[in-house]
């Protein structure tokens, strides 16, 4: 019985993580009104999907050629994407705040490493709960 009380409490944690977004942006309306008069990147945001999109169905195959070849269409993407966005007046990313500011790039990190670890607790929790 405490297995599913504990699987209730991550699914219902998981339904609430779209909102914490929602919340900003009805406190802040005035987020964005900086970028009026830029336009905005299409061609770097299909480079990042494709680089996205490509690396994630190649992890779905690894074992196999196919997504051998797919991550590497990926990352081969990715460099595409970083070199062209160093070029573009308006990017969807700017590189600058990874190589010009030491807090953003250590921030950065911990978030991924914040999100890694909570991936890994649901994904080892649906383990655990599926095994008995």
């Amino acid at each position: 019985m405490e297995k599913r009380i504990i699987l209730l409490i991550a699914i219902l944690a998981g339904f609430l993580t779209p909102f914490d977004g929602s919340a900003v942006n009805i406190a802040l309306p005035g987020i964005g009104a900086e970028c009026r008069g830029e336009k905005f990147d299409l061609a770097g945001s299909l480079i990042y999907g494709a680089a996205v999109v490509t690396i994630m169905a190649g992890f779905s195959l690894l074992p196999g050629v196919p997504g051998i070849f797919l991550v590497i269409t990926g990352l081969t993407f990715s460099v595409a994407f970083i070199r062209y966005e160093q070029r573009q007046p308006f990017p969807v990313l700017n590189m600058q705040l990874f190589s010009k500011s030491r807090v953003f790039t250590f921030s950065s990190l911990a978030t991924l490493i914040n999100y890694s670890a909570t991936f890994a607790v649901s994904f080892l929790l649906s383990l655990f709960t599926s095994s008995t």
